[in-house]
């Protein structure tokens, strides 16, 4: 596992999926980028103390940065 991502500039992000479903994480804090046996892969934990896998084969990613922050993080 690398060190985690500080991601808590995002107010939410989107996980959109090939059939148009979506998943949505509000007051996301870390991204923890792992490998497991079928590749790269992540979570994201959020503000509630809760831990998000999003399912593999998503399309995009979108997220709405916080009012004043950065939108891209280094």
């Amino acid at each position: 596992m690398t060190n985690p991502v500080d991601i808590s500039n995002e107010e939410y992000r989107i996980y959109t999926y090939p059939n148009n479903s979506e998943y949505r994480i509000n007051s996301p804090l870390a991204l923890h980028v792992i490998q497991d046996g079928k590749g790269p892969t992540h979570r994201v934990t959020d503000n509630f103390g809760m831990t998000h896998l999003p399912e593999r084969g998503w399309v995009a990613i979108a997220w709405k940065p916080r009012d004043g922050a950065q939108v891209l993080v280094p």
